[in-house]
């Protein structure tokens, strides 16, 4: 999950003038704007002898990146991602998402201009763990995680991190084009819709390039990738299907038998994941995933990204692979009433589920219910 904090602070200072929470947000504003006064243009990175050779080939490869969004995917020709910074840390954020210890609903946070979001982000990961423990400390269930990257949805020039310009080729190129897509669409109070339209662009873009400008051993290798995600999303389907059923309340348990259903869902998951990673040998594992521990805050941090996905792909589809019209449909999408909304994703979904109905896909889940908003 990608984080809006610097516009959501910005945009909040204005309006705050001495609210309680100033010091949140003018403190995420001084981390934001120490990161801006790091920018250096990517073409004098690369004309300086004194700097790493591999770092100049990973800013060539954004460079790259960047003319195939602008000319082939239609990404704003803008100047995100046309400098870097450096940063002494391994994360530009880290955001905090809750959830009560049995639901799935996400707790919100809600912002001017941004609107409504399931996290809040903090530039130092010790304000986010205070923070975290003061959640802890109400029952909720919660999940820190660290953000490579953030979006200001155009009202700023991105920069290209230090916390990410060397991932592999196919994730960099991927990154660039899902901070991008949020610049073209996005839907006030809709993680879901928002996470998941970025998502899709994503992925359709990180193939359309890597077919594009990239040998066909890297490209197998980034479907071997999809493969294995689509197989270990699955398992996340299936076990928040069962966290859901534990949860519901028409289901008369009380909280010790919800507890020890939850319990056991997770243990079924992190068995069934043991089983099939001996399946994949060498390669792409999510060992990493299970590290933070499992509660329904981690499940909805996944799922967020997820949902949606099915919907835009059947959307890109429909309108023949054409991205101009792709976006123009996700915009109509973006601009109705969140009621509306819905029932076109899950008429998109629908039919997703339709076309793929003999593979072993299963429906998606729909998200849960919102909970009231702070």
């Amino acid at each position: 999950m990608k984080s809006l904090l610097p516009l959501i602070l910005l945009s909040m200072v204005l309006v705050c003038g001495a609210c309680s929470e100033f010091g949140y947000y003018s403190q995420s504003i001084g981390g934001h704007l120490a990161i801006m006064s790091k920018r250096e243009r990517i073409e004098t990175v690369l004309s300086d002898p004194a700097r790493p050779e591999k770092l100049k080939r990973e800013l060539q490869t954004v460079l790259d990146v960047r003319r195939f969004a602008e000319e082939f995917l239609h990404l704003p020709a803008n100047a995100s991602f046309r400098t870097y910074a450096e940063i002494d840390r391994p994360y530009a954020v880290w955001n905090v998402v809750a959830a009560p210890a049995y639901s799935l609903a996400a707790y919100e946070w809600c912002f001017p201009v941004t609107g409504c979001l399931p996290y809040r982000g903090y530039f130092r990961k010790a304000a986010a763990e205070r923070f975290a423990d003061s959640l802890r400390a109400r029952g909720l269930d919660v999940y820190v995680y660290g953000v490579p990257a953030y979006s200001t949805l155009g009202w700023f020039d991105d920069p290209v991190l230090s916390t990410f310009v060397n991932y592999p080729d196919w994730a960099l190129a991927g990154l660039i084009f899902h901070e991008l897509a949020h610049q073209i669409v996005y839907a006030e109070n809709d993680g879901d819709f928002n996470e998941a339209f970025a998502s899709a662009l994503e992925q359709e873009g990180v193939l359309r390039w890597m077919r594009a400008r990239r040998p066909a051993a890297e490209l197998e290798m980034y479907l071997l990738y999809q493969r294995r995600d689509e197989d270990f999303y699955r398992l996340i389907a299936d076990t928040r299907s069962q966290l859901l059923a534990c949860y519901d309340g028409r289901t008369p348990f009380d909280l010790g038998r919800r507890q020890q259903c939850k319990d056991a869902a997770f243990a079924a998951m992190q068995d069934s994941y043991r089983t099939f990673r001996q399946g994949w040998g060498d390669g792409v594992h999510y060992d990493r995933w299970f590290d933070p521990g499992l509660n329904n805050a981690r499940f909805i941090s996944a799922h967020t990204y997820r949902f949606y996905i099915p919907a835009f792909a059947e959307l890109l589809r429909q309108k023949e692979g054409d991205l101009v019209e792709f976006y123009r449909a996700a915009r109509s999408l973006a601009a109705l009433s969140p009621t509306e909304r819905r029932k076109e994703m899950a008429a998109l979904l629908e039919a997703s589920n339709s076309a793929i109905s003999e593979t072993s896909r299963p429906p998606a889940s729909p998200p849960g219910e919102q909970l009231p908003k702070s």
